[in-house]
């Protein structure tokens, strides 16, 4: 059976008032989630004669990401995703492709109530054991003119990112109630481990509904009864 590849990614760039077309992909960090390794992806790797050329870094960053079921990012939906498509088209080497994408900023922002909602809060608010490094924004200057120190500055910075989105997602993970389903139905939508039921309850519609409860991360979902599970209630 096939397991679903979720692939969690945080992408480091240079840019001129957060614009895209006036800045250029530094790096990616990426894991699967499941997996120990952690991989770097840079432009520095690439290269390129001109410092300000990532399309060859663009190309492997949609050929991996686009091996994945889903993505996990932090503010990847406003941010990392929409800077990586439009160097791709400004590349001329096609869109990212359609993929499952669950972005952990928006379950930090709408289901905890923190004073702020970025990585680094939600880091030292559960307390993770890994921890994000201080930005530097010279140090990406820096980078940009060849400067090792700083480039692997940057490298190290991106990796941490990926180790404390991992850590954010699992530990919200319950709380994301529209997680794409990447198994079939009877697993829980999140970790594809087994449910048990945990309450039977109408609707405004006069339709019971169940909430199921994950044995292995906790979380809920919710679902209508089918026709033999609503008789079985109906007669109980």
């Amino acid at each position: 059976m096939h397991k679903p590849r979720i692939i969690l990614f945080d992408l480091e760039f240079m840019h001129l008032n957060w614009g895209a077309d006036l800045g250029l992909i530094y790096c990616m960090g990426w894991k699967v989630l499941g997996e120990k390794q952690i991989h770097l992806e840079s432009v520095w790797d690439t290269k390129q004669r001109d410092p300000l050329d990532d399309k060859k870094l663009c190309k492997r960053l949609k050929e991996i990401l686009e091996t994945a079921d889903m993505l996990v990012t932090f503010n990847g939906i406003k941010c990392d995703v929409p800077f990586l498509q439009t160097r791709l088209i400004h590349h001329r080497l096609g869109a990212l492709k359609p993929i499952a994408h669950k972005d952990v900023y928006y379950t930090a922002k709408f289901k905890l109530k923190l004073s702020r909602n970025r990585l680094y809060d939600v880091q030292t608010f559960l307390g993770f054991k890994n921890k994000k490094t201080p930005v530097d924004l010279l140090q990406w200057l820096k980078a940009l003119i060849g400067n090792k120190a700083a480039q692997q500055e940057i490298l190290t910075h991106c990796r941490q990112d990926v180790l404390v989105l991992e850590d954010a997602y699992l530990e919200l993970r319950p709380l994301m109630l529209s997680h794409p389903r990447l198994e079939g139905y009877g697993a829980c939508n999140k970790c594809g481990a087994g449910l048990i039921k945990n309450k039977i309850y109408y609707t405004a519609d006069k339709y019971p509904k169940i909430t199921m409860k994950c044995v292995h991360c906790g979380g809920y979902e919710t679902r209508t009864l089918t026709k033999k599970e609503r008789e079985e209630f109906l007669n109980a």
